[in-house]
């Protein structure tokens, strides 16, 4: 499942389990008015073009598509879309893994956009009726070719292949700098500590590690948010270790075996952001954050030179950056 799904179900680290993120994500929303369902009820909806009536069900294809100036275009959201602000005005027409099929009857999309890990909500809507795009999030390479494919879809190619190739490279200028790195410190990135869950091939985050300048200890296991024993993470003995915000209050750091950990009696265990503040939790241009944050926290050594790429690499996404909340 994509780490957006697993940062909603917990607002940072959901996947804390199923029956978790099935109550987490059935949390409802209260939804705006659609102005053109008065018109739509009467005979009088306007003749739509391909692209113009476009709803996403998931938080960072709303944030893409604002990045690429089709704001305008998106005329429903899931009651997880919550930036940039300018969204609290459009339909909410379901949640994350649910469609309310009568609100999304009143907005009339010529397409949905889903993203992998809402298989089960697009085949849903498929048998309704609705044309359905479903967008990946395992690689960070994903998130360029979002951003075009979004831009195709609501006629703004130019301005999708521009964030894009800036995208693009300020990724590259990062991964220059921790090249530049003497050691390569062994990451461990917890999504969630009881059941004990990190991440694998198949999630996005596990790149953000390596771009970052670290090795994740859990990079070659097969699925994107895996089960992993505390047996193997004493064994692999990680230099860093990141934890979901929801856990800085807990004490089992404390305990065996985790305080045997290197990275425990080193104090470089570090705790996600608060959700609103956590760059790493969405796949869009905004992770430019998250990777500036963990960065220094896996080469502090490197903080001058990482404090100028965050610096420039603001200045240059700035221009398809949603207004913030």
């Amino acid at each position: 499942m994509a780490k957006q799904a697993a940062s909603i179900a917990v607002k940072t680290a959901a996947l804390k389990s199923v029956a978790a993120i099935t109550a987490a994500l059935t949390i409802s929303a209260t939804a705006t008015n659609f102005a053109g369902a008065a018109n739509a009820a009467s005979g009088n909806e306007p003749k739509q073009a391909a692209g113009t009536h476009l709803v996403s069900f998931a938080p960072s294809n709303t944030e893409l598509l604002y990045a690429v100036g089709a704001g305008d275009k998106l005329f429903g959201v899931c009651s997880y879309c919550d930036y940039p602000d300018a969204v609290k005005k459009k339909t909410v027409v379901g949640n994350f893994i649910a469609a309310n099929l009568e609100r999304l009857a009143t907005v009339k999309p010529d397409k949905i956009v889903c993203v992998s890990g809402q298989e089960a909500l697009a085949g849903q809507l498929s048998h309704n009726g609705y044309k359905v795009l479903v967008l990946k999030n395992d690689h960070l390479s994903d998130i360029s070719k979002n951003l075009k494919d979004l831009a195709a879809l609501s006629n703004s190619t130019a301005r999708g292949d521009q964030a894009a190739a800036k995208f693009n490279t300020c990724i590259t200028e990062l991964k220059e700098i921790t090249s530049k790195a003497s050691v390569k410190p062994a990451v461990f990135y917890c999504v969630w500590p009881q059941p004990l869950l990190t991440l694998g091939k198949a999630s996005y985050l596990t790149e953000v590690i390596t771009v970052c300048g670290g090795d994740s200890i859990s990079k070659n296991l097969e699925s994107g948010y895996p089960h992993f024993s505390m047996e193997k993470l004493v064994l692999a003995n990680p230099d860093v270790i990141v934890m979901p915000y929801e856990c800085k209050d807990h004490s089992f750091l404390e305990k065996h075996p985790w305080s045997s950990l290197k990275a425990v009696k080193n104090k470089r265990v570090y705790f996600l952001p608060d959700p609103p503040h956590d760059g790493l939790a969405r796949p869009t241009l905004r992770l430019t954050t998250g990777l500036y944050w963990l960065a220094k926290k896996v080469h502090p050594e490197l903080s001058t030179q990482l404090d100028s790429w965050s610096a420039r690499t603001q200045s240059t996404l700035a221009p398809f950056m949603p207004p913030a909340n």
